[in-house]
């Protein structure tokens, strides 16, 4: 069932993007709290980067799994069930003392972020048509944005008078809100696509192609966005920034985010989507070089604001890319290796962080990842074409 122009959009807002919303509020509220919390429990600022990373590495490792967990229980069966075990997850990161079980508790918050993002990129793939596609999926994208926005400040205000344990709580429960709503909010006459009994082919001929050219580029800039949660942390710590001043700084770096989503998504349909992501990647790039050159906090919001410009310029840009690329008879198998894919760049982020910052400096990491970004802008302007058909 499909719906052209700005109707089918508005047909999603409360089934799909109202659940989504408040998943990320959830996710908002646990990302600058994440290596903070790590370090206040006796981590190392490399160790701490590690427990952020769990959360893309659970990713990485779920991705193909995923394929299998959506095509036996559905698109909308599989977000409820993977939000609630994500909402366990939280509780137990806010409960757990040492960082070792922090570490289990993020990857598990991982593995079912896969199913979440093969099951909602599936379903949008199927709701709306190809002419308003990157728009449909640059307003998910702002969605995030918006639910990170929301939820970084009310972090912020929340670190203010409670303690980091408490603050998750009030996150797991925006998570748990999240798997209620998408279980009980569904579109009239929606028909559920679940097939318990069938069996998943998860590789086809053209899958290699594909995600060996545009899901590099894809990784490429997963790695830069997924870097930036560690980084900012782990250098507002070295300057001494409280928890709740970096909380901000990752409010206004969302902020700027979520300003631009729409833009992104109209440049895609009208211009291609190598017009969005190509210019993306250079910003974030140059950002991340110009990271270790000042030690202000003025310095790192401006560096913040300028990361945020290049997320939201790319907003919802992997997941067009990947739903492009999709055949129809093999999505959800193509998409969860494209999830793979782009989930070892979203892993490798923190990863390279760590590693860096393990063996040299924080400033050496922004430095690493920022030449990584400017390579990636290089790649994806080779294999991406200049107008969608």
């Amino acid at each position: 069932m499909r719906d052209d122009g700005r109707g089918g959009l508005k047909r999603l807002l409360v089934p799909v993007y109202g659940p989504a919303a408040l998943a990320m509020a959830s996710l908002g509220v646990v990302t600058p709290i994440l290596a903070l919390l790590a370090i206040d429990r006796g981590a190392t600022p490399a160790h701490a980067a590690l427990v952020v990373g769990m959360l893309s590495v659970g990713g990485f490792v779920g991705a193909l799994p995923s394929a299998v967990v959506v095509s036996r229980l559905g698109d909308r069966r599989s977000l409820a069930v993977a939000l609630l075990i994500e909402t366990v997850a939280i509780v137990a990161i806010s409960a757990v003392r040492s960082p070792q079980a922090m570490l289990a508790a993020a990857f598990v918050m991982g593995l079912a972020g896969a199913v979440v993002a093969v099951a909602r990129q599936s379903y949008l793939a199927i709701m709306v048509p190809m002419k308003i596609r990157g728009r449909a999926l640059a307003l998910l994208g702002g969605v995030f944005r918006g639910g990170s926005l929301v939820g970084a400040l009310l972090a912020a205000g929340l670190l203010t008078v409670v303690s980091m344990e408490w603050t998750l709580l009030v996150a797991a429960a925006l998570s748990g809100a999240a798997a209620v709503a998408t279980y009980v909010f569904v579109l009239p006459g929606e028909a559920s696509r679940a097939d318990p009994g069938s069996k998943v082919t998860l590789w086809q001929p053209g899958f290699g192609r594909a995600f060996s050219t545009l899901g590099v580029g894809g990784a490429l800039v997963m790695l830069v966005r997924s870097s930036r949660d560690a980084l900012l942390p782990i250098w507002g710590s070295e300057l001494g920034l409280s928890e709740s001043v970096v909380s901000l700084v990752f409010a206004v770096s969302s902020a700027v985010d979520l300003s631009l989503f729409y833009v992104a998504g109209i440049v895609m349909d009208r211009y291609g989507r190598r017009a969005a992501v190509v210019p993306a990647m250079i910003i974030m790039g140059v950002s991340l070089l110009c990271l270790p050159l000042g030690g202000s906090l003025a310095w790192v919001l401006t560096v913040a604001v300028l990361l945020g410009l290049g997320n939201g310029l790319s907003s919802g840009a992997v997941m067009t890319i990947g739903v492009d690329a999709a055949p129809e008879t093999a999505r959800a198998a193509f998409l969860a290796g494209w999830r793979l894919v782009t989930g070892i760049g979203q892993s490798s982020g923190p990863m390279v962080v760590a590693g860096v910052v393990g063996v040299a400096t924080a400033g050496a990491a922004a430095s690493s990842v920022g030449v990584l970004g400017l390579g990636g802008a290089l790649w994806l302007w080779r294999w991406l074409p200049g107008r969608q058909s």
